[in-house]
């Protein structure tokens, strides 16, 4: 046993084409029984992830049927028990769990990925989206390894003296689309755990589906620390080709192995299918590996021989040294040097210099001016034209920067404030004054939103002057610029500088106000909210020299006047924080009571200039202005396309940019709305009464929208908003409104069991239980998810509308081993105990019968066991009228076995059958409630 021989295995993509996979499956079963009989079989099968392609029942059960039991076949007896499976991003059953947000989940949940209760119970959140994987899973017994407290899979195993560790991990926890790469975590605490179980190994074998520079650029160092540190050999999948890594973390070296995809396309066409052996020699300690790849003119599995690098061959093998435990000191970062003026900028990024800055410097037209008075938004005319007052701010930050070169570090400095506060025109102001000063700044600008941060690109950078990374769109960079400072900070880089703009609440939304920027750099934030008295003059000055319609209202007023209402209007207090003093400010004193005429004005223009489909310009500011009359800014770029039947290109040409010409919007990022939300509510006034677009017409447009292109895979900031709309309007007493969008999104996903619960629900509130139980028995095939509330619910249903036998039995059913894999948590159990109690007490005031109060009693005595609990008064109630009929308290086990009996009575003399799939009240299990209250069974 001086050698281990291992198949590594990867990326099937089961259900990607049905008939090639079946051939491939063959031809590797047959290599593979070839090897067995030549006496070379493996002694240990790892298949690192994307067994699925969807993440779907029918795709494992395929799997399993097709290849993996005929490979047990193949294999000697000894190694069955030596298949280890970890699942990929392709395992992640995406349409399960679909209102969790995974991307940036440990900012908000820190304890998400770590090996404790508390932990496990953050991640059940997302076990869903594994449940098909868990299920069909036949290498793991008992408790799955996905759902365990530790959320690893570790063996050791005894080879010859030496012990060889397993240790598998998830590394699609995060995996939520095709936006992955820097996104994901193993969870450095599951890492750790796991690798301390297998301290005592000889050789520690780590499987993961990434490549570990798919993890989260922070979680990065302290992974490859720990790989590192025990001298891990790393086999994963994912890029489809074979290779092989020598990394190193924290001066201690490791290997990763990469293995090809098993299925990644027919044969005849381009893409190869190839797979990993390997073979472990213990006493030379080298890995020899033999990459194969399907060779479609011969027909039969050859040698990959551009899979690894050369200088390791030796004949049809690479021979690998496994990782020494000597520390490695680690190579110095290497810097690229290039002049500036020879830097290839990456696309979406600008230089700004004295050069681009004078072709902007045509002054601006009266027209120009005055619409940018009215809320146009600015461009770099505005920056550099002395038409447009410079507030104080941007002296202040002029004067920061500049001070900031001559300090030790890397400094970020972040311009924040609620929407139309004047911060785009601030920021570029800077941006021109600094290139306008004697201070040899050089200063990239972040002119396409759509790209991301050149993090690499930024190395490059000459480390000579000084460089200003500047950009409005803040919160779609901010994880990325936070990434870079580290290892700017790492290379002792002092000549690269951040200034950031965005709104307060989109910063806080991506979590970048809890990045701990203090630990790699200089963080200064400055907010801009409100006017300061030379502020206000300087604004009512420009609008002066543009005479009557500059100052408009302000014009029969003297200048100290206009000032002071100004002053006035633009006081923080009297605004909201997501709302701009300033231009609420401009609103109020220059158009006064006119801004409702300018606006009708604006939306019969509007209307005359078409986009598609039959609809205008008006239609588009019709679904915009919607949103944030309502105070709910949600609506993305490609939601605003689908709904207007149009591409994201098209959208910015023929939408976005004339409406900002107009100053009718703002766009941040992800997001549009209006210039404020003032203009909002007026438009939407003038919409409804004078061009007969109804509020609910556009709400269940943009509903609709927002979950289909959900569904087909686009991605929907704040979808979670966009699902409970619905409950927001229902809430605020539009109570059709919100009925009406909760059939919508469910017309959309008819067995999306959320949705079917949710307009139950609004049914039910809206006191018309009729039509919510109608809507439960309409569902013609058993939900996947969400079970235990959606039966709950059905059963509050069915009680509401007098059906107490039913109410028992799917109240029941909620608690039930039956519903769902995971056992109900204390939240479920006491909502699902209560409505058991008083759906048996109504049984028991109608028909006398003993067994549903002794039911009643023994519900009751469970729940008061719940302390300090909202519904402590109502199992209370239920106790005293047990007791008034003779009962007493009986062991927990006993409650529970009357409680069954209970059920079955019910079930017995239900008043109707319901779906002929949901199980019957006699069948129920409760081992799962049992565990939760801790109950001995006897």
């Amino acid at each position: 046993m001086s050698l281990i021989r291992w198949l590594h295995l990867s990326d099937f993509h089961v259900g990607k084409d049905d008939y090639g996979q079946l051939r491939l499956f063959k031809y590797l079963l047959d290599h593979i029984r070839a090897r067995v009989g030549e006496g070379l079989g493996p002694d240990l099968v790892f298949i690192t992830g994307d067994i699925a392609n969807k993440g779907l029942e029918a795709q494992y059960k395929e799997f399993y049927d097709s290849f993996f039991w005929p490979l047990l076949d193949c294999l000697p007896p000894e190694t069955h028990e030596r298949i280890f499976i970890v699942p990929g991003n392709h395992d992640v059953g995406r349409m399960q769990a679909r209102a969790v947000q995974t991307y940036d989940v440990l900012l908000r949940v820190p304890e998400f990925l770590d090996p404790t209760d508390e932990g496990r119970f953050e991640r059940s959140t997302v076990l869903p989206r594994f449940r098909a994987y868990v299920d069909n899973d036949p290498t793991t017994s008992d408790e799955h390894w996905i759902v365990s407290v530790g959320g690893t899979l570790h063996r050791t195993i005894d080879f010859d003296g030496k012990k060889l560790g397993v240790l598998g991990l998830n590394t699609a926890w995060l995996s939520c689309g095709d936006q992955d790469r820097h996104q994901l975590s193993v969870g450095k605490g599951l890492l750790e755990d796991g690798l301390e179980r297998l301290k005592d190994c000889d050789i520690k074998i780590v499987l993961g589906h990434h490549p570990l520079d798919w993890l989260l650029d922070t979680e990065l160092a302290p992974v490859r620390a720990l790989l590192g540190r025990h001298n891990a050999v790393y086999l994963h999948g994912h890029m489809h080709k074979g290779c092989s890594r020598f990394e190193e973390g924290a001066g201690y070296p490791f290997l990763a192995i990469q293995s090809g995809a098993c299925f990644q396309a027919r044969e005849a066409e381009v893409w190869v299918n190839g797979f990993l052996w390997c073979e472990l020699n213990l006493e030379t300690n080298e890995l020899q590996v033999e990459p194969l790849q399907w060779a479609r003119d011969q027909q039969c599995w050859t040698l990959d021989g551009s899979a690894f690098p050369e200088r390791f061959r030796q004949g049809d093998r690479w021979v690998l040294p496994l990782p020494a435990p000597a520390p490695v000191k680690p190579a110095p970062p290497v810097l690229i040097r290039h002049d500036a003026k020879s830097l290839q900028l990456p696309a979406g990024w600008i230089q700004v210099d004295a050069e681009h800055l004078a072709k902007q410097t045509n002054a601006l037209s009266y027209e120009q001016a005055l619409s940018y008075f009215d809320g146009r938004p600015p461009q770099w005319q505005e920056s550099l034209s002395s038409q447009i007052p410079r507030r104080e701010i941007v002296r202040k930050l002029v004067n920061k920067l500049n001070e900031a070169r001559s300090q030790a570090g890397v400094h970020v400095t972040l311009l924040t404030g609620a929407a139309g506060e004047g911060k785009s025109t601030a920021l570029l102001q800077i941006i021109s004054d600094l290139v306008a000063s004697d201070a040899d700044w050089r200063i990239l600008w972040h002119e396409d939103s759509n790209t991301p941060l050149p993090a690499e690109f930024l190395m490059q950078l000459p480390s000579t002057g000084a460089w200003l990374i500047a950009s409005d769109d803040a919160e779609l960079i901010a994880r990325r610029v936070y990434d870079v400072t580290q290892v700017l900070y790492g290379a002792a880089r002092q000549n690269i500088q951040f200034l950031l703009c965005c709104r307060d609440t989109d910063w806080k939304a991506e979590n970048a106000d809890r990045l701990p920027w203090d630990d790699y750099a200089t963080f200064v934030r400055e907010p801009l909210h409100g006017l300061t008295h030379k502020d206000a003059e300087d604004v009512v000055t420009a609008w002066a020299a543009f005479g009557q319609k500059g100052l408009k209202t302000l014009s029969n007023v003297s200048r100290e006047e206009a000032v002071r209402q100004l002053e006035k209007a633009a006081e923080p207090e009297r605004k909201s924080s997501h709302e701009g003093t300033f231009f609420g400010a401009v609103l109020q004193v220059r158009w006064g009571e006119g801004l409702k005429e300018h606006i009708r004005n604006l939306l019969v223009n509007l209307g005359k200039r078409p986009i598609s489909g039959g609809k205008t310009l008006r239609h588009a500011f019709a679904y915009i202005a919607a949103l944030h009359a309502e105070h709910k800014p949600i609506l993305s770029k490609a939601v605003l396309a689908g709904v207007l039947g149009c591409s994201e290109s098209k959208l910015k040409r023929m939408v976005l940019g004339p409406l900002g010409e107009e100053a009718a919007i703002a766009t941040t990022g992800k997001l549009i709305f209006t210039r404020h939300h003032e203009i909002a509510r007026a438009a939407m006034e003038i919409l409804s009464e004078e061009f007969y677009l109804g509020k609910e017409e556009i709400f269940i447009d943009l509903m609709r929208t927002a979950r289909k292109i959900f569904i087909e895979g686009t991605f929907v900031p704040n979808i979670a908003e966009w699902n409970y709309l619905s409950s927001y309007f229902f809430d605020k007493d539009e109570q059709e409104l919100g009925i009406s969008l909760a059939k919508t999104v469910l017309e959309v996903e008819p067995d999306n069991s959320y949705f079917i619960v949710k307009l139950a629900q609004l049914y039910r509130k809206a006191e018309q239980p009729e039509k919510s139980v109608e809507v439960f028995r309409s569902v013609r095939y058993q939900v996947t998810s969400n079970q235990r509330p959606f039966y709950f619910e059905w059963g509050t249903a069915e009680g509401t509308e007098g059906y107490f036998a039913n109410s028992v039995w799917l109240d029941g059913l909620s608690l039930s081993d039956q519903a769902a894999r995971q056992p109900p948590d204390n939240e479920r159990a006491k909502l699902s105990l209560n409505g058991l109690a008083i759906a048996f007490e109504e049984l028991y005031n109608l028909y006398n019968a003993r067994v549903f109060i002794e039911a009643c009693g023994a519900v009751a005595q469970l729940g008061l066991t719940f302390r300090e609990d909202p519904l402590r008064f109502s199992f209370q109630r239920r106790w005293d009228k047990a007791t008034a009929a003779g009962l007493t308290a009986v062991q927990p086990h006993a409650a529970l076995e009357r409680i069954l009996e209970g059920i079955a009575t019910a079930w017995e003399q239900r008043d109707s059958d319901l779906s002929d799939w949901i199980p019957s009240g006699n069948t129920l299990s409760f081992h799962g409630l049992a565990r939760l209250l801790n109950i001995q069974e006897e």
